[in-house]
């Protein structure tokens, strides 16, 4: 009887916590951030290259597009340290938000 009811109980709490879970993956799509850490290594009028390197995994670099809608918290240069709050729009990487860390420079 109790082996039943356990069962019981950990079924329903499993569909709980997958119901949940699915409603999340479906209403999390459009207008959520995305966000890429590095340090920059190209600065243009309209654009910014950051690249990251992770133990174990090559170089990554990102191009991230600098919009009018972009806030830029603290003084971007090269080889700070930034982490970019980014949305994917038309297969480029609008970058919204970049905050510069003053905890490091190359």
């Amino acid at each position: 009887m109790v082996l039943w009811l356990r069962t019981i109980l950990v079924g329903a709490l499993l569909g709980v916590v997958l119901g949940a879970a699915g409603r999340q993956d479906q209403s999390g799509g459009a207008g959520q951030y995305e966000f890429f850490s590095g340090y920059v290594a190209d600065l243009g009028e309209d654009r910014v290259t950051v690249e990251r390197m992770v133990l174990g995994k090559t170089k990554e670099r990102r191009v991230f597009l600098i919009v009018t809608d972009t806030k830029i918290e603290g003084t971007l240069r090269k080889s700070a340290r930034v982490t970019v709050g980014f949305l994917v729009a038309e297969n480029r990487e609008e970058a919204h938000r970049i905050i510069v860390r003053s905890d490091g420079t190359r």
